[in-house]
C-alpha cells in the first residue's frame, strides 16, 4: 500500500496508503552475522527480532526439535535467545550446527508512506469498447481502474464463485460492503488464533485490498470487486501498526495453503536496492511459496512502492507472480519498483494526479475502515494493482477449475496489453492484464468451461448512476501514512422564481417587525486553538500544527502547509505532542497536505448558523497549491460547501463569514487544509478565532 485519501477531498481516505512496504535492513538468503540492531527507521521495532531467530532444522532433526523450539510451519522453528546469549552469538552459534539448515533473523516487514514527485506523462491510448455489465453501485462510476482490464466485458462470464482467496495482510474488517461475502478459515499469525473475528483488520490496508478481490457488487451500495463471488480468507500477519515479522507471514501462507486456498495476495514487499532473488530473499517466506506453489496456488505478490531497479521481495520469488502499477494513462507509475521478476501491471494509480479531470486523485478506489473511521478511500501503490491480479487470477480458475496455476499466469501474461517497449520489459513486464482476452485464451486449451454465473447480470449500454448516501461513518484520526484529500461537490444555486405583475400594484405602508428575541450558542470547540484539545491533526510528512508565530488573538493559532526555511524552525508551540513537530518534506520534490479537522453538528431547529474565522495567507507560488476551508459530509464525505479555496499572499489577517443556514440539521466536518505540489515554492496558512455561531427563536 501507498498513500490514501478518504472520498473526503476525494474520494482514498475516498488512503496516499498510496503505499510502500518494506524492511528495515537488507534481506540475504543467508544472512551474516548482523553487526547492530538498531533501527533506521524513526517509530518502528529494531529491523529484526531481538529476542529470537528462525531455524530450519535437517530433515533428520525436524520431527525431535530441541526442548523450547516453538513451531511455525514444515521445518521451521523459532529458537529464544539465551539470556547469556546475544542474538549475534545465537545466530553464529546454530550456523555451525548440524542440525541446522538455515538459521536468519526474523525480520520486521512494514507499511510505510512513499511520497511520488507529480511527473507530466503523455496520455497513453486506453482499451476501448461499450462495457458488457456494469454494476448499480453508486461509486462505481468513479472506479477507472476496472474498465482498463476489460473488467465488464469478463464479469458476464466468470465472478469467481466458489474460489477461495487469501488476503495475507492487516487482515480484514468486514463492513457493510463486504457484508455479502463468505470468509472461512480466519487466521491470525501473530497470536496463532483461528476462527471467526480472529482476523479483523486494526489497520485498514488488508480491507481495501480485499475489497478490490471482492467487495459486494450489483447490491446498489458503494464501489464494486472484481471477482464478487468468491470467498475470502482473511489471513492478519501484520498489526495495528502495518508491521510485522516475516515468519507471521511465511506462517500466514503456509495456512493458507493448508486450508485449501487457490490463490493468495501479498499487497507486501521488501526493496531489494538492485538485487535479484535469491540474493534479497527471506528464506522461511521463500519455504512457504515453494510449499504453496507446490499445491497449485496461485499467488499474486506487489512488486513494491520504491521505484528500485529491482522487484522486492516476496513478490522476486520465481513462484510468485510479481505486479507492477500503472496509472490511470496506463503509464507506469512512478514509484512502481521495476525488473526482470516483474509478470504483468495491473491499476495502481497516482493520487497526486487527476488525469480523468474528476476532481479527485487518480487512486484505486475502495470501502476500508482507516483507523475508525468508515468510508470509501482512493489507495494508490502496487498493494492495489496486486489484487487485481488476484481477482483475474479467481475469474479464470472459477471457470476453468482444470487449469493450472501455470496456464493461468501464462494466459494473463499472453494476452496483456503491452505498454513500454514491445513484449516483455522490465517497466511493466509482459503488460496490463485483460481478463476477457484471458478468458479467450484459456477457452481454447478448455474449450467447455464451467460456468460460475450465480448473480443475474442486467448487461446496459449507457448507465446513468445514481451516488447515493454511504452509511455513517465516525469521524477519528487518521493513520499516518494516508493524505486526505476533499471530494469536492457543488450544489447549483436555487433559482429565484420571476413575478411578472398582473397590474400596478398600490404602495402600502407595512409597520415594522417586532424584533424577535433569539438564543445563540457557539458549535466550535477550541475555535482560538489556545488548548490541546476538539481538533485532530492527520499525521502527515508536513502535519498541521500549533504556533504563536502569528496569531490574531490569544497566545496561539494553528499553522498548515510549509514556509520557507528561515521561518519553520520559529514560533512552534511545545507542548500536546503534536506541536513543533519536524516535518520531513523536500518542497522540491513532495506533494504535500496539512490537515487540521473537527465534527460538528447543525442542529435543525436553528434560525440561523454562520461560520466566521480569520486567516493569515502566504505563498511563494502561482498555481498548483491552495489553502482552503471545507465543509464536508462523515456520511459519505463529499463537500457540502467550501467557504474558501484560494491561492494568496498577504501579510495581515482577514476574516471570512459564511452562511451554514443552509445546511442546518447535518452533520459535517470542519477541515482546513493546504497542498504544496512538488515545484519548490511554498505555501502556507494560518487559521485563528474561528467560530459556528448557531442562532434560534426563543419561544
Amino acid at each position: 500500500m501507498r498513500r490514501t485519501v478518504p472520498i473526503f477531498a476525494t474520494l482514498s481516505t475516498l488512503l496516499v496508503l498510496a503505499l510502500s512496504i518494506f524492511t528495515q535492513s537488507t534481506l540475504h538468503a543467508s544472512p551474516p552475522v548482523p553487526s547492530q540492531t538498531n533501527n533506521p527507521e524513526p517509530g518502528l521495532s529494531p529491523p529484526y527480532a531481538t529476542d529470537h531467530v528462525l531455524v530450519k532444522l535437517t530433515q533428520s532433526y525436524a520431527s525431535e526439535p530441541p526442548a523450547g523450539y516453538e513451531h511455525i510451519f514444515g521445518n521451521w522453528y523459532r529458537a529464544a535467545v539465551q539470556p547469556h546469549e546475544t542474538i549475534e552469538s545465537t545466530l553464529a552459534l546454530l550456523a555451525a550446527s548440524a542440525q541446522v539448515e538455515i538459521v536468519e533473523p526474523d525480520y520486521l516487514l512494514g507499511i510505510g508512506p512513499v511520497h511520488a514527485r507529480h511527473l507530466q506523462i503523455t496520455p497513453a491510448e486506453r482499451p476501448t469498447g461499450q462495457p458488457d455489465f456494469t454494476p448499480n453501485d453508486p461509486f462505481y462510476p468513479r472506479q477507472w481502474h476496472f474498465p482498463p482490464v476489460q473488467a465488464p466485458a469478463a464479469w458476464t462470464r466468470t465472478q469467481g464463485d466458489g474460489v477461495t482467496v487469501a488476503i495475507i495482510d492487516s487482515g480484514i474488517s468486514k463492513g457493510t460492503d463486504l457484508a455479502c461475502r463468505t470468509f472461512v478459515h480466519d487466521y491470525n499469525a501473530i497470536t496463532n488464533q483461528s476462527g471467526p473475528g480472529v482476523a479483523d483488520d486494526d489497520y485498514g490496508h488488508g480491507t481495501h485490498v480485499a475489497g478490490t478481490v471482492a467487495q459486494c457488487t450489483n447490491n446498489g451500495l458503494g464501489v464494486a470487486g472484481l471477482a464478487f463471488g468468491v470467498n475470502l480468507m482473511p489471513v492478519k500477519v501484520l498489526n495495528a501498526q502495518g508491521t510485522g515479522y516475516a515468519s507471521d507471514v511465511a506462517q500466514g501462507i503456509d495456512w493458507a495453503r493448508a486450508q485449501g486456498a487457490a490463490i493468495i495476495n501479498l499487497s507486501l514487499s521488501a526493496p531489494c536496492n538492485g538485487q535479484s532473488w535469491p540474493g534479497c530473499s527471506f528464506s522461511i517466506i521463500d519455504s512457504a511459496i515453494t510449499a504453496a506453489a507446490a499445491a497449485d496456488v496461485f499467488i499474486a505478490a506487489a512488486a513494491g512502492n520504491n521505484g528500485d531497479s529491482s522487484v522486492g521481495a516476496p513478490a522476486n520469488h520465481p513462484d510468485a507472480v510479481a505486479v507492477a502499477a500503472v496509472d490511470y494513462s496506463l503509464n507506469r507509475a512512478t514509484y512502481s519498483n521495476r525488473g526482470s521478476a516483474l509478470s504483468v501491471s495491473a491499476p495502481g494509480g497516482d493520487l497526486y494526479k487527476d488525469e480523468n479531470n474528476d476532481g479527485y486523485g487518480d487512486g484505486v478506489l475502495q470501502q476500508a475502515n482507516f483507523d475508525g473511521l468508515w468510508g470509501y478511500y482512493y489507495v494508490d501503490g502496487t498493494s492495489m494493482a496486486s489484487p487485481h491480479v488476484a481477482g483475474a487470477a479467481a475469474m479464470l480458475r472459477a471457470l476453468f477449475p482444470q487449469a493450472s496455476r501455470h496456464q493461468i499466469q501464462s494466459a494473463l501474461e499472453t494476452t496483456a496489453l503491452d505498454r513500454g517497449a514491445p513484449g516483455f520489459d522490465s517497466y511493466f513486464g509482459y503488460g496490463v492484464i485483460q481478463i476477457a482476452d484471458a478468458i479467450d485464451a484459456l477457452g481454447q486449451q478448455f474449450p467447455t468451461p464451467t460456468s460460475t454465473m450465480t448473480a443475474t447480470l442486467t448487461p446496459t449500454s449507457t448507465p446513468t448512476p445514481t451516488i447515493s448516501p454511504t452509511p455513517t461513518a465516525t469521524p477519528a484520526r487518521l493513520p499516518e501514512v494516508w493524505l486526505p484529500l476533499l471530494w469536492r461537490s457543488y450544489r447549483p444555486p436555487t433559482p429565484t422564481p420571476t413575478r411578472t405583475p398582473t397590474s400596478t400594484p398600490t404602495p402600502t405602508i407595512t409597520p415594522s417587525a417586532t424584533p424577535v428575541p433569539t438564543t445563540c450558542a457557539e458549535l466550535v470547540s477550541n475555535g482560538g486553538f489556545e488548548e490541546n484539545s476538539a481538533w485532530i491533526f492527520p499525521v502527515t510528512p508536513n502535519r498541521a500544527r500549533y504556533t504563536w508565530k502569528t496569531v490574531h488573538s490569544g497566545q496561539r493559532s494553528v499553522e498548515l502547509g510549509m514556509q520557507p526555511e528561515a521561518a519553520r524552525l520559529a514560533g512552534r508551540a511545545t507542548d500536546g505532542g503534536i506541536i513543533g513537530q519536524a516535518n520531513e518534506w523536500n518542497p522540491a520534490t513532495d506533494d504535500i497536505y496539512a490537515i487540521a479537522y473537527q465534527s460538528l453538528h447543525v442542529p435543525s431547529d436553528i434560525e440561523t448558523a454562520t461560520l466566521t474565522f480569520w486567516h493569515w495567507l502566504g505563498t511563494e507560488d502561482s498555481n498548483g497549491d491552495w489553502q482552503r476551508v471545507t465543509l464536508i459530509s462523515p456520511e459519505d464525505f463529499h463537500t457540502i460547501a467550501e467557504p474558501m479555496r484560494v491561492l494568496a499572499h498577504y501579510g495581515d489577517w482577514r476574516q471570512e463569514t459564511f452562511d451554514v443556514t443552509p445546511f442546518k440539521g447535518q452533520d459535517m466536518l470542519l477541515y482546513l487544509q493546504t497542498y504544496n505540489d512538488d515545484d519548490g515554492r511554498n505555501t502556507w496558512m494560518q487559521i485563528d478565532d474561528i467560530s459556528l455561531k448557531i442562532c434560534r427563536v426563543v419561544q
